[in-house]
């Protein structure tokens, strides 16, 4: 009996029982999904936070190897710099206030074993610093330690800062094992090598730290010779000091690292940690777990592999369980009331309200889905035809209006006008600020294009940061354009260029932002579609070139510009392609002597018809056409080779090569500058990078982080055109520069011209006030040369010495010390 009636209830109530399953099955599907969704978040979350880390202690590491560099520069070049007192005077110069990582500078040198006596002779001398301080008492007779018997010895002579009981001078590293394996390997790298984990004193609370080791070779190059071998700057590094820094209270509390020394593969040399949990004895309560997930992350450290292990903490990075409970708490709910309904309706009439309800259900689902469906059509036609960041048309509905109305116009008459719109230097705000800045930037220029136009134009967002404005006009004079509609274009272009003089508001901060545009008209400029558009894009092209921020009308001389400029961007890759640039070299004149000091190098090309082109012409080209990057690194490749040569003749002539803007602009220029020169083994102190003023001033923060990069890699660095950029004073003097040269425009009209005459000697005085030289360019009179000389200028170059030449004719020049001298 019991069996029959269950079977009843449940074919009767079989709606309410799935309901209830499916209710409760979607339910907790929903609820496992924002569960991991919440997990996932804060798994995100922890490994942004640990890679924040990492990337601090990067550059924490950065900051505190420079100093070592700068140590290794100077003994290199200057052999008084390892006696104690220059050493100490050199390493206060040094801000270790701004490195609080480092412990000690020092120097250790490469001692033969026939040199030691007189060696330990150098290590007892008195410190001068020490001669009237009680520390001076302590200081004992320090020999080498150990000192078995052996071809060189590497004693530690040089520590700073100096603590006369806290440093062994004397001490020979190579007997270390730790300190010598990496010692060799930075020989054989030629570069800095850092040791493994080394503890620090027992003062120092157990604490990590490792050494850096940088070799100092006698010729400046790195041959593994070890007569070429000099020693070793070393610096002793606070490792525990640097990751705990980099932390912050917070993130410490929160994440727990563990850095592992991981250079040899299969082991893994605990560096670091701030997990004192660890500590615990065996049979403490082990930390509750966390739903974020461990993370790693591999760092490069001077030839060291280490290794950041992470994981959160106890009590933090927890999901926010709120979601979960609202989500199961909704959907039973949901599931409870739905059983109740159904139940409900099945009481009253379970038949006929059953195919109700299933009827009424699927006509709901058909309407949904038919308007759905329409829906995502309308959509799909809709995006088809406009831009998805600005919503503004985009160029497919612009082709099939333009050819509407084309076609409108042959019949009624009418004109039609076609403004290309391109933005000026929109690339640095992309490269500045972000592709969102840009973005926002885009949107704001496209609403106030749009507050510019007429109700009856079209404008379109064709791509990047181009619009074009499409215009119609309804007269009817085909072989006589009506001079109205060219000024009403006219008149919409300067609408345009007056609406984007007042600056844009991106994140409560103003971006300045000019535009070119380039107008042609139908019929007289073109009679379809594409050439239309193209005689606007090249009259926008030619106000690019004369400067931007303003707008021109089609000519066919802009057509004839476009096509030799199309010819010369082919000529150019070409010569990229072939190699066939050829470098020539003018001199550099000392005034005061006449002498040929330096040389600058300056490119030259010639074209398909064997004719020269001039720099002026093609560079412009390269610039725009972003060929400048290949041909730089060219002239740079070609440069070093050159001066090599010279310097293997024992010629020291200093050269002058230039770096384009867009080559300033590249993350890697400093590591391929770096990467030639080593590769060459020119000395740097002969190589000279000028750079101009108007390059400098595009973003002046990042072009000085930039020359101070090159400043510490020990290149040279000149100011090129000085006074045609207008850049600050207080933006000169923080500038690592070695030289200013005025430009030549200011030189062309002396003595004659008074305003010339004031320029330049009002750039001598700023530079003599400053402490650095000057350099004139395009000298071309005895009367410059003099009036030069005389107000102080110490170097000129130009026509009046000579021409650019071949590197044969300043090897004669140099060889028959030929000078220039004025008559007295």
């Amino acid at each position: 009996m019991l069996f029959p009636r269950v079977a009843t209830l449940i074919r009767r109530y079989y709606t309410v029982f799935l309901a209830a399953l499916l209710g409760t099955g979607l339910t907790f599907w929903v609820h496992g999904s924002v569960h991991k969704s919440e997990v996932d978040q804060v798994s995100y979350q922890f490994e942004l936070q640990l890679e924040d880390h990492v990337w601090a202690v990067k550059q924490e590491l950065e900051m505190v190897l420079r100093p070592v560099k700068h140590i290794a520069n100077q003994l290199r070049v200057d052999a008084q710099v390892r006696q104690p007192d220059a050493f100490r005077q050199l390493v206060h110069t040094i801000p270790l206030s701004q490195h609080p990582g480092v412990r000690v500078l020092g120097w250790i040198p490469r001692v033969p074993s026939t040199q030691r006596s007189a060696f330990e002779t150098l290590l007892n001398r008195p410190i001068t610093a020490f001669a009237n301080h009680a520390a001076a008492d302590r200081l004992k007779p320090s020999v080498l330690q150990p000192a078995p018997t052996k071809d060189a010895y590497y004693p530690i002579q040089l520590a700073e800062p100096f603590t006369p009981a806290g440093y062994p001078l004397g001490f020979d590293a190579s007997s270390a094992p730790v300190l010598w394996h990496a010692m060799q390997r930075a020989v054989e790298s030629g570069g800095l090598v850092a040791t493994a984990a080394l503890p620090l004193r027992k003062d120092r609370d157990g604490r990590n730290g490792f050494m850096v080791f940088l070799p100092v070779f006698a010729n400046g190059r790195g041959e593994l010779s070890k007569g070429a071998l000099l020693g070793f700057a070393y610096e002793l590094i606070d490792m525990d000091f640097i990751n705990v820094g980099a932390m912050g209270g917070e993130k410490q509390k929160s994440i727990g690292i563990k850095v592992f020394d991981t250079t040899n593969p299969g082991e893994r040399q605990l560096l670091h940690t701030n997990i004192t949990d660890e500590a615990a004895p065996a049979d403490a309560a082990p930390l509750a777990p966390s739903p974020a997930k461990p993370y790693q992350v591999a760092v490069k450290v001077a030839n060291q592999e280490w290794t950041f292990a992470g994981h959160p903490m106890d009590g933090y990075f927890l999901p926010n369980q709120r979601p979960e409970m609202l989500v199961l708490i909704t959907g039973l709910s949901f599931t409870a009331l739905l059983c109740l309904y159904i139940f409900t309706l099945i009481q009253r009439d379970l038949k006929s309200a059953a195919l109700t309800a299933q009827l009424r259900r699927t006509n709901l689902t058909l309407e949904a889905e038919i308007a759905e469906r329409e829906a995502a059509q309308a959509r799909i036609a809709y995006h088809a035809a406009h831009d998805p960041l600005t919503d503004l048309p985009n160029r497919e509905m612009l082709m099939a209006t333009l050819e509407r109305s084309l076609a409108l116009a042959r019949r009624e008459g009418s004109e039609v006008a076609i403004l290309f719109i391109d933005l000026d230097d929109f690339k640095l705000v992309n490269d500045t600020q972000g592709h969102l800045v840009g973005d926002e930037l885009l949107c704001q220029v496209a609403a106030r294009l749009h507050k510019s136009t007429r109700e009856t134009d079209l404008l379109v967002r064709q791509g990047g940061d181009e619009f074009i404005l499409m215009m119609e006009n309804s007269r009817t004079d085909t072989l006589h354009p009506s001079a109205d509609f060219f000024i009403t274009a006219g008149r919409a272009a300067d609408r345009i260029i007056q609406a984007m003089k007042a600056p844009f508001l991106i994140n409560g901060q103003p971006s300045y932002m000019s535009a070119s545009i380039g107008i042609s008209l139908f019929p007289n400029d073109a009679r379809n579609e594409s050439t239309l558009l193209q005689h606007a894009d090249s009259a926008m092209y030619q106000v690019k070139n004369m400067g931007g921020g303003s707008y021109q009308f089609y000519s066919k001389e802009l057509s004839d510009y476009q096509q030799r400029r199309l010819s010369l961007v082919n000529q150019l890759h070409k010569a990229i392609e072939q190699r066939s640039f050829q470098l020539e070299y003018q001199p550099v004149v000392e005034l005061s002597s006449g002498e040929m000091i330096a040389c600058e190098a300056l490119i030259r090309l010639r074209g398909d018809d064997g004719e020269p082109i001039s720099p002026a012409e093609f560079i412009p080209v390269a610039e725009d056409s972003g060929l400048i990057i290949a041909i730089g690194d060219w002239v740079m490749e070609e440069a070093c080779r050159q001066l090599r040569l010279w310097q293997d003749q024992g010629i020291t002539l200093q050269l002058a090569v230039n770096l384009s803007a867009r080559q300033l602009w590249q993350q890697d220029v400093l590591e391929k500058l770096v990467e030639v020169i080593d590769r060459t083994g020119v000395d740097r102190s002969a190589l000279e990078m000028e750079v101009t003023e108007t390059a400098i001033i595009q973003d002046p923060t990042r072009m000085e982080a930039t020359l101070k990069h090159f400043a510490d890699e020990g290149l040279r660095v000149a100011l090129d055109d000085f006074g045609t950029g207008y850049s600050s004073l207080n933006r000169l003097k923080k500038l690592p520069i070695d030289k200013i040269k005025i430009d030549q425009s200011f030189v062309f009209g002396m003595p004659e011209d008074k305003d010339d005459v004031a320029i330049v000697t009002a750039i001598i005085q700023l530079s003599r006030s400053l402490g650095l030289p000057t350099q004139a360019e395009g000298v071309e009179t005895a009367e410059q040369y003099r009036f030069l000389r005389e107000m102080g200028c110490q170097y000129g170059q130009g026509f009046y010495f000579s021409r650019s030449v071949p590197p044969a004719e300043i090897e004669v020049m140099y060889h028959s010390q030929k000078r220039w001298l004025l008559e007295t």
